[in-house]
């Protein structure tokens, strides 16, 4: 039978009353409800999906300040161009979430956050604080060498190379390389994922390749450096860049994506595929879920990917 508890060994619930320190309802695009909101005492400083608000100028809850860029959520529009712009050339470089805001996120400025990733933060929330921490650590280092010159193509290149490898060896090094790898492969692959779907017009195969492998590249490095700072992961990072072990789009001068002649291309179909120091083989890594065989591109004439 079962064992009978003691007294001292039942577990007590113990209700506590919390105070609410802002209320808010809105709509859609996160423009306040009239008479529907509210704080404690008048000074809380965030809003719509958590973002930090500006009221200074266009009054309360009227602009809201992402991380790359600010927001009014009256018109649905952000204030900037977006800095990925070049990636996503179907959309609006200035609209919110691409605008899908029922079952999305915005993702400071840059873009949206498919349902599966927002499903995944809520099965593993201290995880995901790891993840979205670490991919503004990535992001904002990979943005000032991309604006310093230091590095090319924020979208597709060097800077997007430098990004996907760096927030994948944080987060293995912070949350483990299983779990790692299972929210950067849901990100690429994911049900909703527009750039793995022959008839989306967001279709970008090579894309998926490049990072697929950047992601891995950079989970070995924090698996292997799991007591290294923030700055000796980016150093590992960055020396693997130039040595050629990251792989990129193959672009022109001016950051465009071109064919093996070297002209522009229009079609995402038609990219090509290069180590980061434009040199040597391309031998993928990380490819596992991801056909291959449907990037119309290559990788340079030199495919020698071990799936």
């Amino acid at each position: 039978g079962c064992p009978r508890l003691h007294s001292e060994e039942i577990l007590q619930a113990v209700h506590v009353r919390e105070n609410v320190i802002s209320h808010s309802d809105c709509y859609p695009f996160g423009m306040r409800m009239a008479g529907r909101y509210g704080s404690e005492d008048g000074a809380y400083r965030y809003g719509f999906q958590g973002q930090e608000m500006d009221d200074e100028v266009k009054g309360e809850g009227n602009s809201i300040n992402y991380k790359y860029r600010m927001y009014d959520p009256r018109i649905g529009r952000f204030f900037a161009i977006d800095p990925l712009a070049s990636k996503y050339p179907h959309n609006s470089p200035y609209a919110f979430s691409e605008n899908v805001v029922i079952d999305h996120v915005e993702l400071e400025g840059l873009e949206k956050a498919r349902t599966e990733e927002i499903k995944w933060a809520v099965l593993n929330p201290v995880k995901a604080y790891y993840v979205r921490a670490n991919k503004d650590v990535a992001a904002q280092a990979a943005m000032g060498m991309w604006k310093l010159g230091n590095l090319k193509g924020i979208a597709d290149g060097e800077a997007d190379a430098f990004r996907h490898a760096y927030w994948n060896a944080l987060n293995a090094r912070d949350i483990g390389k299983e779990k790692a790898e299972e929210i950067a492969t849901l990100h690429e692959l994911g049900e909703t994922s527009p750039a793995k779907d022959p008839k989306n017009p967001q279709y970008d195969p090579a894309a998926i390749q490049m990072d697929l492998h950047n992601n891995e590249v950079g989970r070995e490095i924090g698996t292997d450096n799991l007591d290294a700072s923030d700055d000796e992961i980016k150093n590992l990072v960055w020396k693997s860049l130039k040595k050629g072990d990251l792989v990129t789009i193959k672009m022109n001068n001016r950051e465009h994506p071109v064919n093996f002649q070297g002209n522009t291309i229009t079609n995402s179909t038609e990219k090509v595929l290069q180590n980061s120091n434009g040199t040597g083989k391309v031998q993928l890594k990380g490819q596992s879920g991801f056909d291959p065989q449907k990037n119309q591109g290559g990788t340079d004439g030199n495919d020698t990917s071990d799936y």
